[in-house]
């Protein structure tokens, strides 16, 4: 699948076989979330998809994803914006080993942690070939937190960036 456009026809074919199947296909990542009687059988929603010309991977059941907190992800990237904020207000700027350490501590974990979930996404949308906005936004995070490495400000940027995104997610 390719755009939207796929993923709806797909969803269309899988309705088609039983009035009581409900379909979520998401193109992004080639999978279909599919609820049905226990009467239709799998088969025949497999056959509906091959019909409308896409392919089936027989008997994967995918696990559901594990529980994402933006909320926690969107106060973690909060409190590091508000730190790489207040720090340099709070009196004489400390040593630049000291700003530097808590700069790269800080980047860590906005980067590695509270903004995870966006470049997953920016990689899967990249591996179809498809342009999502978590691309634009993990592109954002990476690019601040690499001109971090110049200047230890540019960590309040990532983290910013990280908990607006991640707090929009949560409400």
């Amino acid at each position: 699948m390719t755009c939207v456009a796929c993923s709806n026809r797909v969803e269309r074919a899988l309705r088609r076989v039983d009035p009581s199947v409900a379909a979520s296909v998401d193109f992004v990542t080639g999978t279909a979330i599919v609820t049905a009687d226990p009467s239709v059988r799998d088969s025949e929603l497999a056959a509906a998809v091959t019909a409308a010309g896409y392919g089936v991977a027989a008997g994967v059941e995918v696990p559901p994803e594990p529980r994402d907190r933006p909320g926690i992800r969107a106060a973690v990237a909060l409190v590091v914006y508000l730190l790489a904020c207040l720090v340099p207000l709070t009196g004489p700027r400390p040593a630049v080993g000291m700003v530097a350490t808590a700069s790269w501590i800080g980047l860590g974990a906005v980067v590695a942690w509270c903004a995870w979930p966006l470049f997953r996404s920016a990689v899967a949308g990249l591996r179809q070939h498809v342009l999502v906005m978590d691309l634009l936004v993990a592109g954002a995070v990476g690019l601040s937190g690499a001109c971090a490495l110049v200047d230890p400000d540019f960590v309040g940027v990532a983290a910013g960036i990280t908990a607006v995104v991640q707090g929009g997610r949560w409400l």
